[in-house]
């Protein structure tokens, strides 16, 4: 087994790690998902890398469906022909989650060198900047926050609508910290065209109406994002963390590293998405 090949079996076996921390978190049992975050930010090899391509297939470590679907869709959208197989991501995913605990229990700075380190191993992961901001307006740095949030402004191979919907509302939160209301008005209502459904949005824009009634200003609720990159194989119905979407049946779906193996021939992805 070459180098390669054994560090992507040990971040595999580390995604799985990843995913029952995430778990954890999900059921309130913190202690344990830092306990396993901890253990496996151990591993972290250096240097990292987030991609790779070997015999002609490109390999992108991703945290979750919806963002492998976005990578695929905007890489068909800009021509490109290459096969795209996504493996387990576990050392971004890790310190993320660090991050993401500590902003959890109001312990904004502690939160911010992982989310730091996380960023360098995947820096064109917004989901770090998206944290980090987070805790920067926790901490009244209203600001910087804003730098974060505004960094965020055109979608990309990993910035998707979504994203810049979210974007858009971290904005409008620092404006209401700020007490311009006007301002926040207008990017909440600028989000709601990348995200028309979102919920957040239409809530803000109620509170910053009552606000302007007289109600008195409270410190927005906040939830920072946890993700999960398990899915279950459309072909064998295991949970997996590497796979590959093609074709089964004339649907689409994922499958499992193992089922892949034993298909005669899959479709490459450019051929799924047409």
């Amino acid at each position: 087994m070459s180098e390669a090949n054994s560090a992507n079996e040990i971040e595999s076996s580390d995604s799985t790690t990843v995913d029952t921390a995430i778990q954890a978190i999900n059921t309130g049992e913190d202690n344990r998902a830092e306990s396993l975050l901890q253990d496996v930010i151990q591993r972290t090899p250096n240097p990292y890398r987030n991609q790779y391509e070997d015999g002609g297939i490109l390999f992108v470590k991703f945290w979750d469906r919806a963002e492998f679907l976005h990578y695929v869709a905007y890489q068909k959208d800009q021509g490109a022909e290459k096969q795209i197989t996504w493996i387990g991501n576990a050392y971004p995913r890790a310190f993320f989650h660090l991050g993401f605990l500590r902003v959890k229990s109001k312990r904004f700075a502690e939160a911010i060198p992982f989310l730091d380190k996380g960023a360098t191993l995947e820096p064109t992961n917004p989901k770090f900047i998206f944290e980090k901001a987070m805790a920067l307006l926790r901490m009244q740095k209203h600001e910087q926050a804003m730098i974060l949030y505004n960094s965020i402004n055109k979608t990309g191979p990993h910035v998707s609508r979504d994203d810049i919907a979210r974007a858009l509302r971290g904005r409008g939160s620092v404006f209401i910290e700020m007490g311009q209301l006007s301002q926040a008005e207008g990017v909440f209502k600028e989000s709601l065209k990348f995200q028309p459904d979102s919920k957040v949005a239409i809530n803000e824009l109620l509170y910053i109406n009552q606000l302007r009634q007289g109600g008195k200003t409270t410190q927005a609720d906040f939830s920072p994002t946890t993700s999960s990159s398990a899915d279950k194989c459309a072909m064998c119905g295991q949970t997996f963390t590497k796979g590959q979407l093609t074709k089964i049946n004339g649907k689409t779906g994922f499958i499992c590293s193992t089922c892949q193996m034993t298909q005669t021939k899959s479709k490459n992805w450019w051929e799924i998405w047409k």
